[in-house]
C-alpha cells in the first residue's frame, strides 16, 4: 500500500519561500478545492500522478503567510 508523507503526517514541510524566506505554509492537497465532494476521494482518483519512476505522486498547496506566494509542491507516495 502506498501513501503520501505528507497527508499522513510524516514529513513536517520545511521549505523557505523564495520571496521572503519565511517558512511556507501547506495548504493540502491540490484536488481538495476542485469541489465539496474531492476530499473525501482517494489521490488515486483525484490527482496521483505518475513520477518519472512509475510512482504516484501527490500534489500539495502550499503559501506563505508573509507574502502572496503560492506554489504547487509534488510529494512521491511512501510504500508502507
Amino acid at each position: 500500500m502506498e501513501e503520501c508523507p505528507v497527508c499522513n503526517g510524516w514529513w513536517q514541510l520545511a521549505i523557505p519561500c523564495p520571496n521572503c524566506t519565511a517558512p511556507l505554509q501547506e495548504g493540502g492537497r491540490v484536488a481538495d478545492y476542485f469541489d465539496d465532494y474531492s476530499p473525501y476521494l482517494s489521490i488515486e482518483m483525484t490527482d496521483g500522478a505518475e513520477t518519472g519512476k512509475g510512482r504516484l505522486s501527490c500534489k500539495h498547496y502550499v503559501y506563505c503567510q508573509q507574502c502572496p506566494y503560492e506554489e504547487t509542491v509534488v510529494f512521491p507516495y511512501t510504500v508502507v
